[in-house]
């Protein structure tokens, strides 16, 4: 039961206090002289010279002890100073501090020739949707008047992304945004309309298709001559 309550005690104890009570202990009981035992200059010699050799080692362990604690100490100041200058965005949020410097800009992915020709379409586009179309009036008649499809034809609305040599106006993906950033704002039904026919509707013979099926299908999508289909199936959507 002693024994029980000694350990559990030595548990709550830091270890450098257990080991300075050991050697304490282990200092004193060598150094205790025997009651039986004489007590000589040959004896008080040795017990001096143990003494010493257990005083130097406790001092050593001491030291020891304390440079760790000294050098986790300091690591701990080390992290906490790296964590009150973090340029992390994230992090300054936390702390209820906002750096907009922090975050990236967005990355500039046109070169100034693909800003130019972008530059170029952003007005015509504008100025057809305001002048030439009705949202209001397409909505009423539940489609989309012909000759608006015919003036979207006319600006390569069909044709966005398909290349160059097969007739269409071969922009990138962030052209392509702004394009239809200018569309969705005057139209969602047309940007429907032309973003399905481009996306779902021929974008697997843009990226899969043979050269002789390119040859064949783009030039007449992208002019808007066909507009593209594709079959669909919801086998689960009657459970929505």
């Amino acid at each position: 039961m002693t024994s029980s309550l000694v350990n559990n005690a030595y548990r709550r104890v830091p270890s450098y206090v257990i080991l300075f009570h050991r050697l304490i202990i282990h200092r004193n009981t060598a150094t205790a002289p025997l009651a039986s035992s004489p007590v000589t200059p040959e004896s008080l010699k040795s017990q001096q010279k143990s003494q010493s050799k257990e005083n130097k080692e406790f001092e050593k362990s001491k030291t020891v002890r304390l440079t760790t604690i000294s050098s986790s100490k300091d690591q701990v100041i080390q992290t906490d100073e790296q964590a009150r200058t973090s340029n992390s965005f994230v992090m300054n949020l936390f702390r209820g501090q906002f750096y907009p410097h922090e975050v990236f800009p967005y990355p500039n992915v046109l070169n100034e020739e693909q800003k130019d020709n972008i530059k170029m379409l952003i007005d015509p586009i504008w100025k057809f949707f305001e002048e030439k179309n009705d949202p209001v009036k397409n909505d009423q008649l539940e489609k989309i008047p012909d000759e608006v499809m015919k003036g979207l034809k006319e600006q390569g609305a069909f044709g966005i992304q398909v290349p160059v040599e097969y007739g269409g106006l071969g922009l990138t993906n962030t052209q392509a945004a702004r394009l239809f950033e200018i569309v969705s704002a005057h139209d969602l039904s047309i940007s429907i309309c032309t973003g399905a026919h481009q996306s779902i509707g021929f974008k697997g013979i843009l990226l899969f298709g043979t050269d002789a099926q390119k040859r064949k299908y783009l030039p007449k999508l992208a002019a808007g001559e066909h507009i593209s289909a594709f079959a669909l199936t919801e086998p689960t959507g009657k459970k929505l």
